[in-house]
């Protein structure tokens, strides 16, 4: 009983990301709520750390208020503790590491509109991250991208080079998603004052070239 639930609590979570990565925040809370409390009983590390994170993204991104926060950060504590104690062994496949909970911890960040605190964990994910891993090292450039945008003194210089080198590895891995999200940091720079900016220029003639099925 107890391998059935854990199998239905990593089932759950894999769904939760699925519907992240599909813009559908809502079904991914729901999924992943129903795979706590089968986490909440299991010994496995990987497991439990790999569902709380993943509980904590999906309130971060639907619930934005103080009590939210409150909550996805208790979550993310346990899931860090979790990723310290984590073995070698992965029974499910879940691919739960240091580099994936900071990744994770640095979205929800994000979300709840905290773009400085976001960068400090997305900047160590990325390093920790395996290389092989080219589509989410692609999502984390793109998120330090946006955060860098969402500061409260954008940093303009630094968010536009990240755009660009995550297009061309999100083009490479045919990544529409991802494009799509760069599309939407590109409209956020024409709204900008460094909307003149000669690598804006490349970069929407990127995405429209794209968009035509040209690149």
């Amino acid at each position: 009983m107890e391998t059935q639930g854990k199998g239905l609590a990593a089932s759950l979570s894999c769904s939760s990301q699925l519907h992240v990565s599909q813009n559908n925040p809502l079904l991914a809370r729901s999924d992943v709520l129903a795979a706590l409390d089968y986490a909440k009983k299991s010994t496995d590390p990987s497991l439990r750390g790999a569902v709380f994170s993943e509980a904590a993204l999906a309130r971060a991104l639907v619930e934005t208020d103080l009590a939210a926060a409150t909550r996805a950060q208790q979550l993310f504590d346990q899931a860090g503790r979790c990723a310290r104690e984590r073995t070698g062994n992965d029974e499910f496949a879940l691919r739960f590491t240091t580099g994936r909970y900071l990744f994770t911890r640095g979205s929800a960040l994000l979300a709840l509109k905290r773009p400085s605190a976001a960068l400090e964990y997305l900047d160590t994910a990325e390093s920790l991250l395996d290389a092989s891993q080219k589509r989410r090292l692609a999502y984390v450039t793109i998120l330090r991208a946006e955060a860098y945008l969402r500061l409260r003194r954008p940093e303009y210089d630094s968010a536009i080079p990240l755009l660009l080198g995550a297009f061309e590895t999100s083009r490479a891995v045919q990544s529409g998603f991802h494009i799509g999200r760069i599309h939407r940091l590109h409209n956020v720079l024409l709204a900008s004052n460094y909307k003149n900016s000669p690598q804006v220029a490349d970069l929407g003639l990127l995405l429209r070239n794209w968009r035509a099925g040209k690149v």
